[in-house]
């Protein structure tokens, strides 16, 4: 991290640029991450998807009321933590884009021209 911080000094002397140059390398890092991550995502769920195989078998679905059903879930704690972690990975996704337009108009001055 040091290295990469050290090499906008070496770029340009003016404050300025050297502003320009940091915020440009913190958007590509952004953007790299986010690449990365969905990348990551994406390949695990299509080697997931072409190997696993189930077994075929006949099974009758169960014959329980919704309301049941619903209650049964919210007592499951495996399920109570997955829902916990999907609103979490959700509400952090809506934060970025929520927050993306201020930062880009007051951050980096970008306006509409």
């Amino acid at each position: 991290m040091g290295e990469t911080q050290a090499l906008a000094p070496e770029l340009s002397r003016d404050y300025d640029e050297r502003t320009s140059i940091t915020t440009l390398r913190e958007v590509f890092t952004v953007i790299g991450c986010i690449l990365g991550a969905a990348t990551t995502t994406m390949v695990a769920i299509l080697v997931t998807a072409f190997s696993v195989r189930e077994k075929a078998r006949d099974i009758e679905s169960a014959k329980i009321p919704a309301f049941k059903a619903v209650i049964a879930t919210f007592r499951n704690k495996p399920s109570m933590w997955l829902m916990g972690c999907f609103r979490l990975t959700s509400l952090s996704f809506t934060l970025l884009t929520l927050l993306l337009p201020y930062y880009l108009t007051y951050q980096l001055e970008m306006t509409k021209e």
